[in-house]
């Protein structure tokens, strides 16, 4: 702001008619107006709350004879109202929180001293200085304050409220010289603590570690927003090595678990953080299969986010268990499968993981992987020893069945059929289904084109020339194979498993209805159900 082209005197009587508001952003619109209004009873006149913010602006742009100025004058510092510029109390206060806060955000180590020494007070309960200070990452500003914060007079230790609540199975000690009572300091020291791993400032955190007040517990932790994650779990979902290096020097356990039971390398393997578990699984102390509260280990965990490179790691680590499962009992091969990880499929075969693992509802990984679409995984599995080609689910459903269900054909989009005639449909499908061999052979071409489109064909061919699988299986409601495809109107697939010639044409495949009779009903009721939309719509 350009200073005016006014007399002094002339800025003085108008300043007299200002507000209290008015005033402050007048000073500080620019050096010379600060020091014209600074003195007498233009700044005398001036509240609190107006002297608060030209404080605050010293203590940002680090200008100390400001600060020592405005201490001078015992402005009310700590007197603000943050609705506006209104008095809110008639008793004036000189505290220093917020100045401090700034200055420690900023990193003016000499405002802080001077402010500090000016009341050393201000941080006898509180200490939000100092994680503003590791949020602006200035490790002298952390220093100055940590050395002022352990000489606050007029108390004697006291224990924590959280004794019994330590991730540390033994507190660090707390010399006479350096405390602090545990519950007015120490929820701002973890605070600062947990910030500064998380942000990786490994020069603070060797400073906070070495001070020794900052002792997380599970209950300061789930307060701090960290999900009851431990110090170590923030370092390894950050992927801060160093942070990570620095406490396990102090002596923190590398297995240590959370309020959730997770340990660092559980963290890092759900958060794919490869270098802090190459970091961790390197460590001669580390147990690697380590459940959490739910009883997933780190391998499922890694598997179900599909971190292929971490699975890796950990299938190469020792005692190691390759066939973990969630409480629902899908395995870490089921979730890899359904996910279509080729590689991370081969890792779990070669490491001697179970192929054939159900869930609660008995769906196998080649279940999982023909109803997901992923004909490289149906073919991997179907190579495997001891795989069952033809498992059924509660629902006795095959991994044939899913192919079909899956809806994966050429003429889908998203799940949804696209230019679709429902004659014509009915037409070629019992073009396909009746008359003689010879007839039906003549229309079943399964055009290559078709089966690289649609995946679900590639994975039926794969099972159907298998000759374990029995496509005339029925489910729980009796439907077969071919059912399913009828009922479903998927037209390639009734050519496709017309064509293997496995199919038996002429049995009742469901409610005493042969293929052909459910086209016909299948495709009257859907003629009788469209009959009735356009006959509502018109009413």
């Amino acid at each position: 702001m350009a200073p005016p082209h006014l007399p002094n005197e002339i800025i003085l009587m108008i300043a007299q008619y200002l507000t209290p508001r008015g005033v402050a952003n007048l000073m500080l619109g620019n050096w010379e107006l600060y020091h014209l209004l600074r003195g007498g009873v233009i700044f005398d006149r001036t509240l609190g709350s107006s002297r608060n913010g030209a404080i605050l602006w010293a203590c940002q742009h680090d200008r100390k004879d400001v600060v020592l100025a405005m201490l001078h004058r015992q402005g009310e510092f700590g007197y603000r109202d943050w609705q506006g510029f209104d008095i809110v109390s008639e008793t004036p206060s000189s505290e220093l929180h917020l100045p401090l806060r700034f200055a420690a955000f900023y990193g003016h180590v000499e405002i802080i001293k001077i402010l500090l020494d000016w009341n050393i007070n201000t941080i006898r309960e509180d200490l939000r200085a100092l994680p503003a200070a590791v949020s602006g990452q200035h490790l002298d500003a952390v220093k100055v304050l940590l050395e002022y914060s352990a000489k606050v007079p007029g108390d004697s230790p006291e224990t924590s409220p959280f004794e019994d609540d330590y991730i540390l199975e033994e507190s660090p000690p707390v010399s006479e010289a350096s405390f602090t009572p545990a519950h007015r300091h120490r929820r701002f020291l973890n605070q600062a603590f947990v910030d500064a791993i998380r942000h990786g400032h490994d020069e603070i955190v060797e400073v906070l570690v070495a001070d020794g007040r900052a002792q997380i517990s599970l209950t300061e932790a789930a307060r701090l927003g960290n999900e009851r994650m431990s110090p170590l779990g923030v370092a390894a979902e950050a992927g801060h090595e160093g942070a990570l290096q620095i406490l396990f020097e102090a002596g923190w356990d590398v297995n240590l678990r959370d309020g959730n039971g997770r340990t660092p390398l559980f963290i890092a393997a759900a958060s794919g953080q490869e270098a802090i578990a190459r970091m961790l699984l390197g460590r001669k102390d580390i147990n690697a299969d380590l459940a959490n509260n739910q009883g997933h280990t780190p391998l499922l965990e890694a598997s179900r986010k599909g971190h292929v490179a971490i699975i890796e790691q950990l299938l190469a680590a020792e005692n190691v268990n390759v066939n973990p499962s969630t409480s629902s009992g899908q395995s870490a091969l089921s979730f890899v499968a359904s996910q279509g990880i080729e590689n991370a499929v081969r890792l779990f075969l070669s490491a001697g993981a179970h192929p054939d693992t159900r869930d609660h509802i008995g769906r196998s990984p080649l279940s999982l992987a023909a109803g997901a679409g992923f004909p490289a995984i149906v073919e991997l599995l179907l190579a495997v020893d001891g795989v069952d080609p033809d498992s059924k689910c509660k629902q006795s459903q095959t991994p044939l069945a899913y192919s079909v269900l899956s809806g994966r054909f050429p003429g889908r989009v998203n799940g949804e059929k696209t230019n679709t005639t429902a004659d014509r449909d009915e037409q070629q499908m019992l073009d396909i289904l009746r008359g003689s061999i010879e007839e039906r052979m003549a229309c079943l071409g399964v055009e290559e084109e078709a089966l690289g489109n649609g995946v679900a064909l590639s994975i039926m061919n794969l099972l159907l020339e298998d000759n374990r699988v029995d496509p005339n299986s029925r489910d729980a409601k009796g439907r077969s194979v071919l059912c399913l495809a009828i009922l479903r109107g998927e037209l390639a697939a009734v050519r496709l498993l017309v064509s293997s010639k496995k199919i038996d044409l002429k049995s009742k495949i469901y409610r005493n209805l042969t293929p052909v009779d459910l086209v016909k009903e299948k495709y009257r009721r859907k003629r009788f159900s469209e009959s009735r939309f356009t006959s509502d719509k018109s009413t």
